[in-house]
């Protein structure tokens, strides 16, 4: 008691002080109750482990009922730290990873209407987050980052790698195996009906000039052949194998014979007139 207060007579009560400390207590305990009572019954404590010692062992409820965007809770740190982290020892069956009764996920977000049950926006980083599997950043081929039901085409997703496969392994993997094995002959097939008459064709003609034969030559065409009669290159064959162009293939022209004498001349001429009867008496 103050020593500036005087004191009050034996069984005067204090009404106006009284009240004041009551209406304190019974408001303070109505404004913290909502958001300041864990699952063990105490308050929570800031800045410090709740409960100090062992472990809650029932579910902390917020329950609110608020206006589109707005949220029940909002945790958010103005500083260089994080907003929230969680953590868990659950486990999980393989074999029913969907039934949270026997694959209990640490976090798991349910949204009971038409909504999205998340969305994820990051500012002006080059990754959007990590899915890490193993306490190490060994890379376990093994360990897939989610399953889904859904089948449909997620826009903006880009899948490097399918079955552990690059897009052009699977590619050819594909082709591989679109090659089988030559299956058995099949049975002759039927003789079909006479095609149409062809238009006449034409055979290699022969031409002959001197010198060697222009690439312009009348009538000419490729597979023709051309003899040089005279000049140089008297005896030259050429064979044409383009629109205007000829390729020499060889000579025809035997090698010059020696002079005849004048017997071998005079007996040509016996023989000549022998046979022809044109020869006279001179």
């Amino acid at each position: 008691m103050s020593d500036h207060q005087p004191a009050a007579a034996k069984g005067q009560s204090r009404p106006g002080r009284l009240g004041f400390v009551v209406t304190a207590c019974l408001a303070s305990a109505a404004l913290a109750a909502p958001i300041a009572i864990g699952a063990t019954g105490n308050p929570l404590k800031e800045g410090v482990r709740n409960p100090a010692a062992g472990s809650a062992s029932k579910e902390t409820l917020i329950i609110a009922r608020t206006r589109a965007n707005v949220y029940g809770t909002r945790q958010s740190n103005v500083g260089a730290g994080g907003a929230a982290i969680y953590g868990c020892r659950t486990t999980a069956d393989r074999t029913a990873l969907a039934d949270t009764s026997r694959s209990t996920p640490c976090l798991r977000v349910n949204n009971l209407s038409t909504g999205l049950i998340h969305s994820f926006r990051f500012g002006t980083g080059s990754v959007g987050g990590v899915y890490q599997a193993g306490a190490s950043d060994d890379n376990d081929p093994t360990a897939r980052p989610f399953i889904t039901n859904a089948t449909g085409v997620a826009t903006g997703l880009n899948a490097d790698r399918i079955d552990g496969m690059h897009a052009d392994e699977i590619i050819a993997a594909g082709r591989a195996a679109l090659v089988g094995p030559p299956g058995p002959k099949g049975d002759a097939g039927a003789i079909g009906d006479v095609g149409p008459r062809g238009p006449a064709g034409r055979g290699s003609k022969w031409f002959t000039g001197a010198p060697a034969p222009p690439g312009s030559l009348a009538d000419s065409q490729p597979g023709d052949f051309y003899l040089d009669s005279g000049g140089v290159g008297a005896g030259d064959v050429y064979e044409k194998t383009g629109d205007a162009a000829w390729t020499l293939r060889g000579n025809i022209e035997g090698a010059r014979g020696a002079p005849a004498t004048g017997d071998q001349i005079e007996t040509a001429v016996d023989a000549y007139c022998s046979q022809s009867g044109n020869c006279g008496t001179p």
